[in-house]
């Protein structure tokens, strides 16, 4: 991970000093099927596309760029994530709280896991892998800076190997916005 951080500081830079408000997201999660015990965690950046207040719902807010890790037992794969972001606002009035979906293409360095527990070699199937996710989040300031989300993630292949269990994760996330 200190490898890809500064890299990931870099662009939340870049994209602040072109005029955007760029977010940096981190967070945690835990398999809730197939996978036992596997943590995902990661680091990303929400890159904003220039506001239109024209903009149709289904045009993405953000580019997302993240880092992450699975691991479990003392095996770990990293992996890294770029996709589109939709954050849907309208509960704002009601009780400050937004939604978000994205789904993005992931690289994941290494998609085979030793699980203890079973004694045998699990995997993913493929490098290539999708994430889609869906939160529901709360802002935790007038300013909308921060903000608290949970989200439901799901990886998968996609089919593009014939081993493809994918895994699906819920957990929280911090967000600040600068």
């Amino acid at each position: 991970m200190k490898n890809i951080l500064p890299l990931v500081i870099l662009l939340a830079g870049l994209s602040g000093a072109a005029g955007a408000s760029p977010e940096i997201n981190t967070g945690v999660a835990t398999t809730i099927n197939n996978f036992n015990e596997l943590t995902f965690s990661h680091v990303a950046v929400q890159l904003p596309i220039a506001p239109d207040p024209y903009r149709e719902w289904w045009r993405p807010d953000t580019w997302s760029v993240g880092y992450g890790r699975l691991s479990r037992d003392g095996n770990a794969s990293n992996m890294l994530m770029l996709g589109p972001l939709w954050r849907f606002d309208f509960l704002e009035t009601v009780c400050n709280c937004f939604l978000d979906a994205g789904v993005s293409l992931t690289h994941l360095f290494e998609p085979d896991f030793y699980n203890e527990k079973r004694d045998r070699w699990e995997s993913f199937g493929s490098h290539t892998q999708f994430t889609t996710r869906l939160g529901f989040g709360w802002y935790l300031d007038r300013q909308r800076q921060w903000a608290m989300s949970w989200n439901f993630s799901h990886i998968s292949n996609g089919g593009l190997s014939e081993v493809n269990p994918g895994a699906d994760f819920v957990g929280m996330e911090l967000q600040f916005r600068y």
